[in-house]
């Protein structure tokens, strides 16, 4: 048997070692309220009406602080594999340099990248009541932010203070309303009962700005740490 045989074998074995376990895990997992009469029951303490919004941002903050410091960490992440002194990688040439603008892009940025901005305000502000929210609107915000860097009407480079502070703001605005009512004797992330409404809906809004900015910067991908060589022939599809 070869070396790799027997590395496979063992990493099959492994994987379904802990695929067993998990299952054991949860047969033997002792039965608990339904998370959704738990989520009701407790709703009028969370500060909102919307009980996604109040698991995501309350009761379930921690997971939501770091899904979104682990999105912020990919968008850094992106950036830092620039390559110094030297093009960027082909990936991102068309970007770069720049495309022909079609008809229908040109119309995306001239009508709908406004209403999308609009969209993306709606959502943020309807997710303490209804359906929508931070993840829902910075989606939105983002789509709208991609096609208006296609069509080179918003110059998208890290080295810009403001998209480095709207990258960075909503995790920051989190992290003050987790540990500002510490000071008063509260826990990590219990927001004060008069002040859960105004402290969800104000990180929602820093949020769908960071959310909206780091998946647009995915998207564009490796920056260039240099212009384009002037006498380069543009990009086209």
């Amino acid at each position: 048997m070869t070396a790799e045989r027997a590395v496979r074998i063992a990493t099959a074995a492994l994987a379904v070692l802990v695929a067993g376990l998990m299952v054991r895990g949860a047969l033997v997992m002792p039965r608990a309220p339904r998370v959704g009469e738990l989520v009701d029951r407790h709703l009028a303490e969370s500060g909102v009406i919307q009980p996604v919004t109040a698991v995501l941002l309350n009761f379930r903050a921690y997971d939501t602080l770091v899904e979104v410091a682990v999105l912020l960490m990919a968008a850094v992440g992106i950036h830092l594999l620039a390559p110094v002194g030297r093009a960027s990688p082909v990936a991102t040439e068309p970007l770069a340099l720049g495309s022909a603008v079609t008809p229908v892009a040109n119309a995306f940025g001239t009508r709908l990248a406004p209403m999308a901005l609009l969209m993306a305000a709606h959502l943020w502000w309807a997710g303490s009541t209804q359906p929508g929210g931070a993840f829902q609107g910075g989606t939105v915000l983002a789509g709208a932010a991609v096609g208006l860097i296609l069509t080179g009407r918003l110059p998208f480079s890290a080295r810009r203070w403001w998209l480095r502070t709207g990258m960075a703001i909503g995790l920051f605005a989190f992290l003050l309303a987790a540990v500002g009512p510490v000071g008063g004797g509260a826990a990590f992330l219990e927001y004060p009962p008069g002040l859960a409404y105004g402290i969800i809906v104000a990180v929602e809004g820093m949020l769908t700005l960071s959310i909206g900015l780091c998946l647009a910067a995915l998207v564009v991908g490796v920056p260039p740490r240099r212009p384009p060589d002037a006498g380069r022939a543009p990009w086209t599809p």
